[in-house]
């Protein structure tokens, strides 16, 4: 793969190029960027596969210069800090990152996840679900994720899904428009990704989104209703928080 560097801490730059030439031989990198004004040059000129890409840089961030670039075809892994908010962005948008300092093992894994990505030619798709999401900081229930299965990629609205099942190590998503995706992640890591603010997980097959609970009944267990009426079973240790976060939703 011919990869650029786009970085505007030298010392990064030298010591990612050390690591690449270590632990991913396959990469050759082509050429390093300190600033984004010569990177467009260097983009059109050499067309790479990749590029890693600094986040934090003076001037035009790393996000906005991707943004500027036209269906960009090539995959992109940013290069970042510990930010929290900005991490939980780049995940729902199935987009790879590397923290600084890079862990070697951390690098192989994001190479070979933009290798696989490469052919499918998707990048504009995620950075759409990246952009959105950090513009509606403030404004959850507008977020996005973007899901892969077997046919591809899907951009869905936090408030498009009705709730999650776990299958194994699978899970399956029920969408407002009655779609259901499989997608090859289980369903603790869309607990730990989607925002606790809109989804809840109601028992270990269930995570539902509370912006479609319109009742409970109280059965042996419990069960939640929600706007498609369907009824998903409560766990019994679930039971008083689930209770609890309707009585905030419906105020009473």
């Amino acid at each position: 793969m011919k990869a650029i560097i786009i970085d505007d801490d030298f010392e990064s730059i030298k010591t990612l190029c050390i690591m690449l030439e270590k632990f991913c031989p396959h990469v050759s990198i082509i050429a390093t960027c300190s600033e984004t004004v010569s990177a467009e040059t260097v983009l059109a000129e050499v067309k790479p596969d990749l590029v890693f890409l600094d986040i934090e840089m003076p001037g035009k961030d790393g996000i906005t210069f991707l943004k500027d670039q036209n269906s960009p075809e090539f995959e992109v892994i940013f290069v970042t800090g510990h930010d929290e908010f900005l991490l939980q962005a780049l995940r729902l948008a199935a987009v790879d990152y590397l923290l600084k300092p890079v862990d070697p093992y951390e690098l192989i894994y994001a190479v070979e996840q933009a290798k696989s990505r490469f052919s499918t030619k998707t990048i504009s798709k995620r950075l759409e679900v990246l952009t959105e999401n950090l513009i509606n900081k403030e404004n959850i229930k507008n977020g996005k994720i973007c899901l892969s299965d077997a046919d591809g990629y899907y951009i869905v609205r936090f408030k498009d899904v009705l709730y999650l099942e776990a299958d194994n190590t699978y899970t399956l998503f029920f969408l407002m428009d009655g779609r259901q995706m499989l997608i090859s992640k289980p369903l603790i890591e869309y607990e730990r990704l989607l925002p606790e603010e809109e989804f809840f997980r109601i028992h270990k097959s269930y995570l539902v989104n509370m912006s479609h609970v319109t009742g409970f009944k109280k059965t042996e267990g419990g069960c939640v209703v929600l706007s498609s009426g369907r009824e998903l079973e409560v766990s019994r240790r679930k039971k008083d928080e689930l209770l609890e976060r309707i009585k905030n939703l419906f105020l009473f």
